[in-house]
Formats: C-alpha cells, sequence, structure tokens
C-alpha cells in the first residue's frame, strides 16, 4: 500500500465520529438485537479515555509519517528530552533509556535511529568524559514543538 494512499485512508478514518466525537443517529437495530445498555459513569470515563486514546495515537502516526516507522520507545525518548531541555537538565543515555521504557537494549537501537534521523545529538559530558549526554537536534525541536502545538490545537478544539 502506498504511503500517499495510505495517509489518504488515515485521513478518511479520521473523519469518523468516534474520532471527532460527534454523535451519530441511531441506525435502525434489528428486531431480534437487545438495546444498548446504559453505560455507568465509569465506563462512559472509560469510554471517552479509550476513544482520546485512539485519537492520539491517529494523530501521532499521522504526525510522524515522513519518518518511516517510529516506535513508542523514539516518542517518549524525543519527548523526555524536550522537558528535561526545558528544565535546563541534561540527559545521559542511561536517562533516556529509562524514558523508552522497554530493554536497553531496544532504547539504544531507538536511541541510534533518532542520531541517523538526525532528531538528537550526541555529545560528551564535559565533568565526565566517560559519560555521553543527549539533546535534541535543531530539527527535533522543531519536530517536537509543532507536534505538541499541533496536538494542543487539536485537543482545544475538542474541547470547544
Amino acid at each position: 500500500m502506498s504511503g500517499s494512499r495510505l495517509s489518504r485512508e488515515y485521513k478518511a478514518a479520521l473523519q469518523h465520529p468516534v474520532f471527532i466525537g460527534a454523535e451519530t443517529p441511531l441506525a435502525p437495530r434489528p428486531v431480534d438485537e437487545p438495546p444498548a445498555r446504559e453505560l455507568s459513569l465509569k465506563d462512559q470515563a472509560r469510554k471517552q479515555m479509550a476513544e482520546r486514546v485512539l485519537r492520539f495515537c491517529a494523530f501521532t502516526n499521522s504526525h510522524w509519517q515522513d519518518l518511516a516507522t517510529i516506535e513508542a520507545a523514539e516518542i517518549l525518548i524525543l519527548l523526555d528530552l524536550f522537558v528535561q531541555q526545558q528544565k535546563g537538565r541534561p540527559v545521559a543515555v542511561t536517562d533516556a533509556c529509562a524514558a523508552a521504557q522497554v530493554p536497553t537494549t531496544s532504547a539504544l537501537r531507538a536511541i541510534d535511529r533518532l542520531l541517523a534521523a538526525d532528531m538528537i545529538e550526541r555529545h560528551t559530558d564535559p565533568f565526565d568524559a566517560r559519560r555521553k549526554l543527549l539533546r535534541l537536534s535543531a530539527n527535533g525541536n522543531h519536530r517536537v514543538v509543532s507536534y505538541l502545538d499541533e496536538f494542543l490545537r487539536d485537543e482545544w478544539r475538542r474541547s470547544i
């Protein structure tokens, strides 16, 4: 399946009422189908959270689609680097591995992919030459900021 066809299908799927939060008119039910049960407050909250997670996943996939395959570990590393840089804190490779929430070997592969994609930079700690630090590259920072801005706009639109 080609990338443009996939993105068209993604866009079409995102217009489905479950993703845009619109109510759909009830379709006629077959006579033998039992009526939908009333949802408890807890089930309503779970449903809303599941819908929000689905929107987040679809949004994330569409935003990062030009990176071929970006994995959750890579997104977690990028977001953690962004947060730590905003706080002025250096991020060691071991800290980024912990932020990825996957085994260390998987996190190191994710770091290598981000380095190859020019999303992050690795440099030596000025106080300990044995330790390597990571930071977002200019490209990586731009991509994370635009991702967060788009997501915030999307969430804001849905809240009004």
